[in-house]
């Protein structure tokens, strides 16, 4: 199984709180994270020469941002976190 998580946001400082959330919440599944928006990411080095994390320059509205995530995913299952929540993420996701 592969998962893409997408993230439409404008916080890229929030990224990497919420990539390693997601690569302890998946266990052994194949995952990606493909956030996407105006800014770029930072401290994601790493996760996207490994193809684990995937950005998406976008400045249109939030939902072209999302569709243009989505658009760039090879995932059999494809979920995501709304930017609204984001900011309040200081738990790890429960498993998936």
């Amino acid at each position: 199984m592969h998962l893409s998580i997408v993230i439409p946001s404008i916080n890229p400082d929030r990224w990497k709180n919420i990539f390693n959330q997601v690569k302890n919440s998946v266990g052994s599944y194949n995952f990606d994270v493909i956030c996407s928006g105006p800014n770029l990411p930072f401290g994601l080095e790493e996760e996207t020469r490994n193809g684990s994390f995937k950005y998406v320059e976008d400045y249109g509205c939030p939902s072209r941002s999302f569709q243009r995530a989505v658009e760039n995913s090879k995932a059999e299952y494809i979920s995501f976190i709304p930017r609204s929540i984001a900011p309040w993420m200081k738990e790890p996701l429960m498993k998936l």
